[in-house]
């Protein structure tokens, strides 16, 4: 038994220890799909008679863990699992239309209308043949109105139909050519979220062509500029080559061309600390690989860069899709930290550990990013060009970049002063004000360059600041 079907089995026999064995309860949606297709499981829905609420929360005790109510009038309750390193969610809800069969012709797509009763757990009940869509490669509704119901689900046929490899059936094809009128019938939120579940998937390229055949695109984002999206493709297209090859698993065929070995070459060796930082979304509102193709999507569909000011227009399109405050000026950030990384590599210069802890300090949680958004801009210039200085040249700077913050974070992005904010104050028998902050930074960057090794040569420095 592999790993997945234990950890499914192990979840599904503590289930059982708590719940009523007269109950009638069932597995549907993408579980059973994903488990069909021999694919990793973390949520699981469940659906049921009834007695939702007591039946999570028993859940919930059992494996001491979160449940909350999702939906008040549909009564879905989520139980959520810590499991260290992610979240497994348990969603439960009550049997929609009276019969099981009933619930899963309501559902949105044929492959996600397939359920397993909960004890009997190797029958399939599968009453629209969503098993044989899977064997063929299809994607089908459930019903012929179904995307006119919910419009989200054209979003989400696409991220099926990307992610599986299928192919939408005639119907399907159809009603996602109509759906535009429909659009505005589902919230921004919602939107939202089903965006950056298809931006996690990669394949930037291929998503923005579907999301713009079915003039998604255009709803999310909308702008009267016949631009071209062929540079925002390109850097897509750039962004997903640099995010395979240093923050996954090496895969030799990924440096079989000179730019690419190249940036493994300068780069590779930050690989683990690199992907560590990306997969560390427990922590975090959203994927930060998603959010960087969002950032490329919000700043480059259908812009003219010369005649919109990028901020203004970043700004926009992320409360268009309800970002919160944080995240519209992380996103901002990001796009600063690169064009400063360029001012820099462009003007001749390298960072000095000096200039790489302002860096750091002014870009916080967007410098990263804005590196992997500099570098994809490199990227698809040195693609063009046949000589590679200048993408060595970036390289080096990011590498730089990459070194500080993995290997020297303690003592050049983030070194703590021999004298904090109070010890300078009694020092210098001053009081709190902004020169304190000054004469901080200033004992920081002095410890940086190794002008200040001990707390007696800091307490000497602060008061040769202060000197006549």
């Amino acid at each position: 038994m592999s790993d997945r079907e234990q950890g499914y089995y192990d979840y599904l026999n503590r289930i059982s220890a708590v719940v009523p064995a007269s109950l009638k309860m069932y597995l549907v949606g993408g579980a059973v799909r994903d488990l069909i297709l021999n694919k990793p499981l973390h949520d699981y829905d469940f659906i049921l008679e009834g007695f939702v609420r007591e039946i999570a929360k028993r859940i919930a005790d059992a494996f001491n863990a979160r449940f909350y109510v999702m939906d008040e009038e549909r009564e879905i309750v989520r139980v959520m699992i810590n499991e260290g390193d992610r979240f497994v969610h348990f969603d439960f809800a009550k049997i929609v239309g009276g019969t099981l069969e009933d619930d899963l012709r309501n559902r949105d797509f044929t492959i996600n209308a397939i359920a397993i009763d909960f004890r009997d757990r190797q029958t399939f009940v599968d009453p629209l043949g969503g098993m044989s869509d899977l064997r063929e490669k299809r994607l089908r509704m459930c019903l012929p109105d179904s995307l006119r119901q919910d419009p989200i689900r054209a979003v989400r046929g696409l991220r099926f139909a990307l992610e599986y490899g299928l192919s939408m059936d005639d119907e399907l094809i159809h009603e996602m050519n109509g759906i535009p009128a429909f659009l505005p019938n589902c919230s921004a939120e919602r939107y939202r979220d089903e965006l950056f579940k298809i931006l996690k998937l990669g394949k930037s390229v291929s998503i923005i062509q579907a999301l713009e055949r079915f003039s998604i695109l255009d709803f999310l984002f909308p702008n009267d500029s016949l631009n071209s999206t062929d540079e925002l493709v390109d850097r897509a297209r750039s962004m997903d080559r640099l995010l395979s090859i240093l923050t996954t698993e090496f895969q030799e065929a990924e440096s079989s061309n000179l730019i690419s070995g190249l940036a493994v070459l300068k780069l590779g060796a930050y690989r683990t600390e690199l992907r560590s930082y990306f997969d560390a979304e427990k922590n975090y509102l959203r994927d930060r690989r998603s959010v960087l193709r969002f950032a490329l999507l919000a700043a480059l569909y259908k812009v003219d860069p010369k005649s919109e000011p990028q901020k203004k227009i970043l700004n926009y399109r992320s409360r268009q899709i309800v970002l919160s405050g944080d995240e519209i000026r992380n996103i901002a950030k990001m796009f600063e930290a690169s064009s400063e990384i360029f001012a820099i590599v462009e003007s001749g210069d390298t960072f000095a550990d000096t200039d790489i802890y302002r860096f750091f300090k002014k870009y916080s949680n967007a410098a990263i990013e804005g590196v992997f958004l500099y570098l994809a801009d490199a990227y698809g210039k040195a693609a063009m060009a046949p000589d590679s200085t200048a993408w060595a040249d970036a390289l080096d700077a990011a590498a730089k970049l990459f070194e500080a913050r993995f290997r020297r974070y303690d003592s050049v992005v983030c070194p703590e002063p021999y004298l904090n904010g109070g010890e300078i104050i009694r020092l210098l028998g001053l009081t709190e004000g902004p020169e304190i902050g000054e004469l901080k930074e200033r004992l920081i960057e002095a410890q940086i360059v190794g002008a200040v090794t001990s707390r007696s040569e800091a307490a000497a420095y602060i008061e040769s600041l202060r000197a006549p």
